[in-house]
């Protein structure tokens, strides 16, 4: 309901204004998606504790686990609870965190009919984003933050994720599990930094390789609008530096190394005001010939 909405801006304005700047790293709004790590932390198998306080060795724990069945079984349950006697029937989910990374065979064994976006982005820029909204958010609840402690314990993080995500993607394709497999279960490799350039064009190529089917039209017409409305820079920028964090030599590391040879991991678009305004007019001609 709207006054329910409202309660929870409000709550969520309180708790940005101990945060001045959070919305350029990762806005929060009572009407946004947000990551499944919030339904997760129920189950008590979630990122998200060890990001709001510093517990590192919380999240060193979780990632010793065998699998991630439970916690997924637990987010399975929940989706259902909330579609249920939805009016408008039985709807595609749309779930997302970086943490299913570590759970990707544990995802087939519970949605054995999911469709699997993987994203790719450089990993040094990708933990420095990581990093940088760690410090931020665990400024709330303390003074004792070390920006070169937290950057060398997402790298170690890191480190066993991707590599967690490797082993599991190199059976799949000795299985030939990828996009437009015979198999209801399907992958698909999508890179950040083509996403951010041409969005549309990129989940037009999305609908093709998961669901063999165009992306309808008039859904491209809306994604357009949302687009002029939320520009990369609507809420300011977001720049750390490698040094602020100490990972200037984070691609030294063999995992991650392995992981931009085998997927081609790219740097994210540039933030530049011109270049989000002339994205966004590339769009609207694309859009006018018909080619979304």
């Amino acid at each position: 309901t709207k006054k329910r909405i409202a309660e929870q801006q409000w709550k969520l304005d309180q708790y940005k204004s101990l945060a001045p700047g959070v919305d350029s790293m990762h806005p929060l709004e009572a009407t946004n998606p947000e990551e499944c790590i919030i339904i997760m932390n129920y189950a008590m198998d979630s990122e998200q504790v060890a990001v709001t306080y510093p517990i590192h060795e919380y999240m060193t724990w979780l990632l010793g686990f065998d699998h991630h069945k439970d916690v997924l079984r637990w987010n399975k349950r929940v989706l259902q609870h909330l579609q249920y006697a939805d009016p408008y029937g039985p709807r595609r989910w749309v779930v997302k965190t970086p943490y299913y990374l570590t759970m990707l065979d544990d995802i087939r064994s519970v949605y054995p009919n999911a469709k699997i976006i993987h994203t790719h982005r450089d990993p040094a820029e990708s933990i420095l984003s990581v990093s940088s909204v760690i410090s931020k958010l665990q400024g709330i609840v303390t003074d004792d933050i070390d920006l070169q402690r937290i950057g060398a314990q997402q790298k170690a993080i890191h480190e066993t994720m991707v590599e967690k995500a490797l082993q599991v993607r190199k059976k799949w394709a000795e299985e030939n599990i990828g996009a437009n497999s015979n198999s209801e279960f399907r992958v698909v490799d999508v890179h950040l930094k083509d996403l951010q350039r041409s969005p549309v064009k990129t989940v037009k190529m999305i609908y093709k390789a998961l669901f063999d089917t165009a992306l309808a039209p008039e859904t491209a017409l809306m994604m357009q609008g949302w687009l002029k409305q939320n520009p990369r820079t609507k809420h300011g920028t977001h720049e750390p530096t490698m040094s602020e964090f100490g990972l200037e030599n984070i691609m030294k590391s063999k995992v991650f190394s392995e992981y931009v040879d085998v997927f081609g991991a790219k740097g994210a678009a540039s933030l530049s005001k011109e270049q989000e305004q002339q994205k966004m007019l590339n769009h609207e001609a694309e859009l006018a010939q018909g080619e979304l």
